[in-house]
């Protein structure tokens, strides 16, 4: 099984296969070139996004709190999305949803994209990404 956008792409370049991030639906770090996850980078990597970048590490967070509104009893909501991945290659082996008072998570890919819908509105490069892929199918 591969995610939603996975299933779109159209493998373009030479090298291994794709490997889906959300094969079972949540986050597997062992990906690589994920349709999912480059949208994801193309979001770390812009002004929505505060990013560091160290010995060839990138690191993001993404402000999510627009994505996950409280809900009106007052429960625990989503803050921010931290993105890891190696230099602008293939592998995204770090992706962590981060709340007010619980222990960093990962995310499913249904959270994920609630993300990416909200922000390509926002962001013209993730917005041409998905258009493309949504093109391919």
């Amino acid at each position: 099984m591969t995610c939603p956008l996975c299933k779109r792409r159209v493998k373009d370049w030479t090298g291994d296969d794709p490997r889906c991030a959300f094969p079972e639906g949540g986050f597997d770090r062992e990906n690589w070139n994920c349709a999912t996850m480059i949208a994801v980078r193309l979001l770390a990597s812009n002004e929505q996004a505060t990013a560091l970048w160290v010995d060839d590490h990138n690191f993001s967070m993404v402000p999510i709190g627009e994505c996950f509104p409280v809900e009106e009893d007052g429960d625990d909501h989503y803050m921010a999305m931290l993105v890891v991945w190696y230099k602008s290659r293939g592998n995204t082996f770090g992706l962590y949803f981060l709340d007010d008072i619980n222990p960093p998570t990962e995310p499913r890919w249904d959270e994920v994209w609630r993300v990416l819908d909200y922000y390509r509105k926002l962001n013209s490069d993730l917005r041409a990404y998905l258009e493309e892929l949504a093109r391919a199918a």
